[in-house]
């Protein structure tokens, strides 16, 4: 049996409808860490530098969450598709996650 630590989001891709032009937007995905050891939030990598993503706790207890907070700050209009990677010591990392939206 493998013993590690297991990253798990519960949501992987948010479809928000519309988001403004040059104003901040903030985004949560909860992180869990279903494995055995300790989960460690290494970085956290963002496909676009409108789009910064952080993890309010990086060291995660087995059974414990945390909070992946991403701001959006869009510069042009139409819709959007920013990924965000966020690697880990997890058995699964790198987990891929997605924010869709339509800038106006």
């Amino acid at each position: 049996m493998v013993t590690c630590a297991n990253a798990y989001f519960a949501t992987k891709v948010l479809k928000i409808d519309t988001i403004p032009m040059a104003k901040k937007t903030e985004v949560r995905f909860m992180l869990y860490n279903t494995g055995h050891r300790i989960l460690t939030v290494n970085d956290i990598v963002s496909d676009c530098q409108c789009t910064k993503p952080e993890c309010e706790i990086r060291d995660i207890l087995p059974g414990d969450s945390s909070t992946v907070k991403v701001n959006i700050l869009p510069t042009l209009a139409g819709p959007i598709m920013q990924k965000i990677t966020v690697y880990s010591n997890a058995c699964n990392s790198p987990e891929i996650l997605i924010i869709r939206a339509v800038v106006i």
